[in-house]
């Protein structure tokens, strides 16, 4: 059994796809960037659970008030559950 695969019959279509890939992976970041998320930026995650609903600009208030300005409190889950 003699298989013969001709990889370099299309090395010139590999190579601009490529090149191609790689332009546009560049173009991407450069004008969306990267998208940083809690592993990457650093902090800290608090999830918190009421037991009646608690309006989240309340909550924000709170955090200034105590020294947390670049807190960012966001529903997640139904209106008792809450993180910042």
């Amino acid at each position: 059994m003699d298989i013969r695969f001709q990889f370099m019959k299309y090395r010139k279509i590999a190579a601009m796809a490529s090149v191609a890939l790689f332009t546009v992976s560049v173009l991407s970041l450069t004008f969306r960037g990267l998208s940083l998320g809690l592993d990457f930026s650093g902090g800290t995650l608090v999830e918190v659970t009421y037991e009646t609903p608690v309006e989240l600009e309340s909550i924000r208030n709170t955090l200034i008030d105590n020294g947390y300005d670049d807190s960012q409190v966001v529903n997640f889950g139904t209106n008792l559950d809450r993180t910042n």
